[in-house]
């Protein structure tokens, strides 16, 4: 008895000394692999915005759908953008750095990290210089496509057999090119001239809600894709709510039809999903009405130049303004002078300032 009991206590041991080594192994290695991660990630970089000489992280609010996005730079002048996203292949996750030129043109592409388990000879591919190589010069939104028929100025030929991973590839490129033009051209939250109408169609996952704005003309000035039901493949038919497919919309006239567009690659029942939404909306015209600023809105008029100058403000709880509007129907500033206190310019610049104000802020 004496002898089972120390050789289990031995084993014990044994066991308990093996856990210790192969934890520390771990630690030990995972460190050595996530710096080698960082490493090949600045060689990435380089590769895919090879005019940079230098890379500073960008600070956003929102990085989403991104891990890393930096500016690449000689001496202090930006000269394009690197981004880093992952999407979903068929083998498991796909990283994918793209370079952004300051035209919005593709710079380069870079595919794959640790991860990477496409398969051999099929979705592997999309390592290959041949296959990256045809994202350089591009603009986006980049379609993949499979006949040569297919191809246009903005495709790229899918991988044979490898729909899924062309298709993790290209979302990635156009997500980080959407993130980057977000980045460079910010909503400055004025509304869309018109009025604005919602439906919803059916998508790959459930109802594609839109929020269309349309002119008395007919033609489109604004398109919002989503709403709390949303829930279209990540990588896919997510793409459908971000600016790089929305702003195509811009501008033109209904009726429409996917022909009218650059569907997302891989994500043809969303695309006709918007397309559908969005001739319901204005067959229906459900009409939505735009959120006012939070807070309240205060009043007073001051003399001006030629007579009294009325001001309508809206104030948050923290007494900072989040609207202003200048001017009644006894406003008589002088035109190019002191009327230019009505233009958005001009007022835009008081929104988020806390009261009380001076002229000098």
């Amino acid at each position: 008895m004496k002898k089972r009991i120390a050789a289990w206590i031995t084993l014990g041991l044994i066991t308990l000394g093996s856990g210790f080594l192969l934890s520390m192994t771990n630690e030990v290695t995972k460190g050595t692999i996530e710096k080698q991660e960082a490493e090949s990630k600045v060689i990435a970089r380089q590769a895919v915005l090879s005019s940079a000489e230098r890379f500073e992280a960008v600070e956003m609010p929102d990085l989403n759908p991104l891990t890393e996005l930096y500016a690449g730079k000689v001496g202090d002048e930006v000269i394009g953008y690197v981004g880093t996203a992952v999407t979903s292949g068929y083998g498991g996750p796909v990283q994918v750095i793209a370079g952004i030129d300051n035209d919005g043109t593709v710079s380069g592409i870079s595919v794959g990290s640790s991860d990477f388990n496409e398969t051999a000879g099929l979705g592997s591919k999309a390592k290959d210089a041949s296959f990256m190589e045809q994202f350089i010069g591009k603009q986006t939104p980049i379609r993949a496509v499979k006949a040569t028929k297919d191809r246009a100025e903005n495709t790229v030929d899918a991988i044979t057999a490898a729909t899924i991973t062309t298709n993790a590839v290209t979302g990635a490129v156009n997500q980080i090119a959407n993130k980057i033009d977000a980045y460079l051209n910010p909503d400055d939250g004025e509304l869309a001239e018109g009025t604005t109408y919602t439906a919803d169609a059916q998508g790959y996952a459930g109802p594609v809600a839109v929020f269309v704005t349309v002119k008395d003309d007919g033609t489109i000035s604004a398109l919002n894709v989503g709403d709390e039901r949303f829930a279209e493949t990540q990588g896919f038919g997510a793409a459908a709510t971000e600016p790089g497919f929305t702003k195509q919309f811009i501008g033109k006239s209904f009726p429409l039809t996917i022909e009218d567009i650059d569907a997302i690659s891989g994500a043809t029942k969303t695309s006709q999903a918007v397309i559908d939404a969005l001739n319901k909306a204005f067959e229906d015209k459900v009409v939505v009405e735009p959120a006012g600023p939070e807070g309240i809105t205060y009043t007073a008029a001051e003399k001006g130049f030629a007579g009294p100058v009325a001001v309508f403000v809206t104030v948050d709880e923290n007494a900072a303004i989040t609207a202003l509007t200048i001017g009644d129907d006894k406003f008589a500033e002088t035109e190019g002078y002191g009327a230019g206190a009505t233009e958005r310019v001009f007022t835009k610049q008081f929104i988020g300032k806390t009261l009380p104000i001076t002229i000098e802020d």
